[in-house]
């Protein structure tokens, strides 16, 4: 589902670019809460962990340097360990963390 012109350009699509519908998926991850988002990442895994391995630039998708207009979205959920995708793994089984 995520072409490798989304990957190269996840900081451009946060941004605005793009009108398809990994693009507007991408942007509605950014700003998802945290309950939206593990539903989003049943459907979507990749998608979700695209967006997380830009936003921490750790990943193998990640974007370096520049900025954009959702480098302070909220991590709402205080039961959310440093790497929020192994919240995502217990989402996944049904073990939603509820704050």
């Amino acid at each position: 589902m995520l072409s490798s012109y989304d990957v190269a350009h996840v900081q451009d699509i946060l941004n605005g670019e793009g009108d398809w519908f990994t693009a507007q998926l991408l942007r509605l991850v950014a700003k998802a809460d945290d309950e939206n988002r593990n539903k989003l990442h049943l459907a979507f895994p990749e998608v979700v962990d695209a967006y997380f391995d830009w936003y921490y630039s750790t990943g193998s998708y990640a974007i370096k340097g520049g900025s954009t207009i959702y480098t302070d979205v909220p991590r709402s959920d205080p039961n959310l360990d440093q790497d929020p995708r192994q919240h995502m793994k217990n989402a996944s089984k049904g073990h939603l963390l509820r704050s």
